[in-house]
């Protein structure tokens, strides 16, 4: 196997091609939603933490500000009608605060569980950021969680501690530490949104590569 000449697509195009032949395994509808989190962990870590602006350590490679940039201008669009929401279904996906998370895990994320749930509404929107960001905080800090049944599982569960509305400290106040918001999705329809990241970062959009010279 050749070396990582470009991290970001290479990792990713590889990741797809393994994820595409496993799926072909007998296996892959006993164990769907484990292989999901087995490929979502590094797939959705390793390159949004190295596309992020305030990557650390800052990363010395080539082309890596104009894929900073790209990733800026996807992350500021709302979730829906971005090109990681393709073929989602809108009624499968919530997005809410959880006052308790204990309470909520306890009560297996009810909808009467969550202090708001909107569903990715219209009027009130998260961003492509929030949403990506809190899976990644779920998959680094193990904040996963699943319902359903003993035979089937219904929904992911991703949660990420709320942030403090005042100050500058990124920590949540004391009253607030179970506080935490929530995305909760199918298996089917998070398969999708990991199909979608590893093309948006495949795409021609984001590809910043080294271009060919023209010959004399």
């Amino acid at each position: 196997m050749s070396e990582y000449a470009d991290f970001i697509v290479d990792f990713t195009t590889r990741s797809k091609e393994v994820f595409d032949e496993i799926e072909d395994f007998k296996w892959y509808s006993k164990y769907n939603v484990t292989l999901l989190l087995t490929f979502a962990s590094p797939c959705f870590l390793i390159p949004y933490d190295r596309l992020k602006n305030d990557a650390t350590p800052d990363y010395p490679r080539p082309f890596d500000d104009k894929y900073k940039e790209h990733w800026k201008k996807l992350s500021k669009r709302k979730f829906k009608g971005s090109p990681l929401s393709n073929g989602l279904h809108r009624e499968n996906i919530k997005y809410g605060t959880v006052k308790d998370i204990r309470d909520a895990i306890i009560r297996n994320f009810s909808d009467a569980a969550l202090k708001e749930i909107d569903n990715i509404k219209k009027a009130d929107q998260p961003e492509v950021k929030t949403i990506i960001s809190t899976i990644r905080n779920g998959l680094a800090h193990g904040n996963i969680f699943t319902t359903g049944t003993t035979k089937n599982i219904e929904h992911i569960v991703y949660a990420k501690r709320k942030e403090a509305q005042r100050g500058h400290s990124s920590k949540p106040k004391e009253s607030d530490d179970n506080c935490y918001v929530c995305f909760i999705i199918t298996p089917s329809d998070f398969k999708q949104l990991l199909t979608n990241w590893f093309e948006w970062l495949e795409s021609k959009e984001m590809y910043v590569g080294p271009q060919k010279t023209q010959q004399n």
